[in-house]
């Protein structure tokens, strides 16, 4: 959701200013923000102590006080001072803290000093002694230390440090005091800062000065305050100089209660950026600068490049981000942001940031074409200027530092030639000599996928390889680039080349993949071989997903293809390897592929025919085949089975006279000749043939019956079944009429 505002009038800019000069004045500690409120002052009694003065002094007559002393604590969460985070400070007993390093243990100037820590935060700053009570010594409430305590609960947690029972070093004790106590109080997440003071109590105050506010890591940088003698704390005002101080005396010391705030400024927007600009359209991005908090949205102004902030048109949004639409192809348009933090606290502008939309090459669709040269010495390089925007996702192939964010990308495009080569898309420094490289298969957005990504191939320029299994011939292809760096614009230069192609794996390189072949009927072979390769195979690894380790090759690398095959109903069967380009072969023969991969043959030298018996009928079965390193190439593969199944049948029944003559009917099927073995019950006979069916001349005195003992084809033996009968009658003793049939005769069965 955002509202657009006009533009500011001159009675909005004007007051504008005078809140920014009120805001931050040139010499504030980075825009912190002062204010000052009375609340109930809690000793932190419940807090550890770090030092106290009966343990850390120096020893005097009766007297033993805490002086000259820095220590180290450890933040419970990361605090965030002057746009930088810290998670370790350093308290002095001179009523300070720093940030960074730890100040020198005689440091008594701490907003001032020249003194090298990366910030100070300083509550009374000044020479001052922890006091060790002599009135009454055995009363610990008398000791001077310094103690923290954690206050509240995550992620509102408040890191308390006081300071208890010291003095400056201008004053002497005296009975009871003086002492006084105050507290640095550090907040999660709003990393707001407090300097909260105690009780001031005692006799024997001399009039003197302290330090108190804030300090950069230099003395140029602060936010202090300043106090004239003689007046009251509540009236303190911010201090000109880094040496301005506030002065007390006996009678206007800070009451029980008073705390001086510091509020963070509201932060700037960073990294202002351009998104998807085309034509006529882009998104706008920033990111926030700081802490997001409930409330906080940001003002948007733009126009035409050079336009006078408070002229454009504004816009006010809870994003980081805004859609602009209906530009103009060519007009030069600027934009700015300010964070608004909420309660009238208003960021300083952050911009401009440019852009031109309509380029060419800006997005994918406006991309520039380029040619596929034949080879790398006919290239003609493309000049390739950085683009303005981000116009895709951020890249997966460089880092966050900077190149995986491709806000000047640029597009170019080309058509895949139709050699079955492999492509190099080359890209050379220009002004810029560290860039990105993304191909893409389309437009992002437009179902177009990223092939590849490269960083940092050729030095700090990217390469990509395409090879000819990864691209179609006339299809249009995107490149995309940018340079590494979020500051750096330039040029380089581009060619993409044929080259001689990649050595593709074959398809079957895996065991998941193996390619089958078939078992062929008997004697198939040679004739029915097809050819593989092992050239350009890959390991495979062994174990797992790829079944045992060869028994016959003790290399840990084999560059293994794999093959398969069903045993359907073919019984015993031969394979056959022999040599193509390949000069060596080796094979593994397993059950399956995966777990249950369990070796039952393995081939140290496979070239040659090979029987398998005893397998499981239709049941898959895999070869893994290799050849040793340097000896890949072609190979054939031919397998048959071993036994055409042959097969017999003898059928049929007939009468004859005593004297006549009937036949004996044989079907065959396999391969011809046949060797067929009958009898009649008492008798074998056999005969030989290639005719199916086959009839055979029998004349039996007596009624008889024919059985079939065997059958062979020319490669192995088959199987028989069937009856065949013949019935013997006496010849009739009486001529018949020629009108009437015989009683019995010869008959073919």
């Amino acid at each position: 959701m955002y509202t657009v505002r006009p533009p500011l009038n001159g009675l909005t800019i004007w007051i504008f200013v005078l809140h920014l000069f009120a805001f931050m004045s040139t010499s504030a500690q980075s825009g912190y923000v002062f204010s000052q409120l009375s609340q109930a002052y809690v000793p932190l009694v419940a807090g550890t102590t770090l030092i106290s003065a009966n343990s850390n002094g120096t020893t005097g007559t009766g007297t033993q006080t805490l002086d000259s002393y820095v220590g180290t604590l450890t933040l419970p969460f990361s605090f965030s001072y002057n746009s930088s985070s810290y998670q370790t400070v350093f308290p002095s007993s001179n009523g300070f803290l720093t940030f960074g390093t730890a100040p020198s243990t005689t440091n008594v100037n701490p907003i001032g000093s020249t003194a090298s820590y990366a910030g100070a935060i300083s509550g009374f700053g000044g020479n001052l002694i922890g006091t060790y009570r002599v009135a009454n010594p055995s009363d610990q409430d008398t000791v001077a230390s310094i103690r923290y305590e954690t206050i509240g609960s995550a992620p509102s947690r408040i890191y308390a440090i006081e300071w208890v029972n010291f003095r400056p070093s201008n004053t002497v004790a005296s009975g009871a005091g003086p002492a006084m106590s105050f507290q640095i109080r550090l907040h999660e997440t709003t990393n707001l800062i407090e300097v909260q003071y105690g009780a001031f109590y005692g006799s024997s105050w001399v009039s003197g000065t302290a330090q108190v506010g804030l300090r950069g890591g230099s003395n140029a940088s602060f936010l202090n305050r300043a106090l004239t003698s003689g007046q009251v704390w509540t009236n303190t005002s911010q201090g000109a100089t880094n040496t301005s101080n506030c002065a007390y005396t006996a009678t206007t010391l800070p009451a029980s209660g008073l705390t001086f705030r510091f509020t963070p400024p509201c932060s700037q927007p960073t990294s202002l950026s351009v998104l998807d600009l085309t034509a006529s359209t882009v998104k706008l991005r920033w990111n926030s600068g700081g802490a997001a908090t409930s409330g906080t949205s940001y003002i948007v102004e733009w126009g035409t490049t050079g336009f006078t902030l408070g002229t454009g048109t504004q816009i006010t949004t809870a994003d980081t981000f805004l859609n602009l639409n209906n530009l103009s192809a060519g007009t030069s348009y600027s934009f700015h942001v300010r964070r608004n933090c909420g309660s009238n606290s208003l960021s300083l502008w952050s911009g401009p940031r440019t852009f031109v939309p309509g380029q060419a090459g800006e997005d994918c669709a406006a991309a520039i074409q380029v040619q596929v040269a034949n080879n790398q010495a006919s290239c003609t390089s493309a000049s390739v200027t950085s683009g303005q925007s981000q116009n895709g996702p951020d890249a997966l192939c460089s880092d966050g530092l900077g190149g995986n964010t491709p806000d000047d990308d640029r597009w170019l495009k080309f058509t895949a030639p139709s050699n079955n080569k492999k492509l190099i898309i080359q890209a050379t420094a220009g002004t810029v000599s560290d860039w990105v490289m993304e191909v893409w298969s389309g437009c992002p957005g437009s179902g177009g996928q990223m092939l590849d990504c490269s960083d940092d191939v050729v030095a700090s320029m990217p390469q990509i390889t395409l090879c000819q299994s990864q691209y179609v011939a006339g299809q249009t292809y995107y490149i995309r680039v940018w340079t590494y760096s979020t500051t750096l614009t330039g040029s380089m230069s581009l060619c993409v080349y044929e080259d001689v192609g990649c050595p593709i794996p074959p398809s079957y390189d895996e065991c998941i993949s193996a390619a089958f072949f078939p078992i062929n009927p008997v004697l198939s072979c040679p004739g029915n071989e097809i050819i593989f390769t092992t050239l350009y195979a890959t390991p495979s690894g062994v174990g797992g997903a790829n079944g045992a380790a060869p028994s016959c090759d003790p290399n840990a690398t084999i560059n293994d293809i794999w093959l398969g095959f069903n045993t359907g109903t073919t019984g015993d069967f031969q394979v056959t390897f022999s040599l193509g380009t390949a000069t060596s072969l080796k094979a593994q023969l397993l059950f399956e592929c995966g777990g249950g991969g369990v070796e039952l043959m393995c081939m140290a030298n496979a070239v040659g025919t090979w029987t398998f018996t005893g397998l499981n009928p239709v049941a898959s079965y895999v070869l893994r085949v290799w050849s040793p390193v340097g000896q890949e190439g072609t190979f054939n593969v031919c397998a048959q089975d071993l036994c055409d199944d042959a097969t017999a049948v003898i059928s049929g029944s007939s009468t004859i006279c005593s004297t006549g003559v009937a036949q004996l009917r044989f079907d065959m099927t396999g391969l011809a000749p046949w060797t067929v073995t009958y009898t009649n019950g008492s008798n074998t006979f056999s005969f030989t043939t290639s005719t199916t069916p086959h009839f055979v001349p029998v004349s039996p005195a007596t009624t008889s019956f024919y059985n079939l003992i065997s059958v062979s084809s020319p490669v192995c033996f088959g199987t028989v079944s069937g009856v065949a009968s013949v019935s013997v009658i006496a010849a009739p003793s009486v001529s018949l009429s020629p009108f009437t049939s015989p009683v019995c005769s010869n008959t073919t069965i």
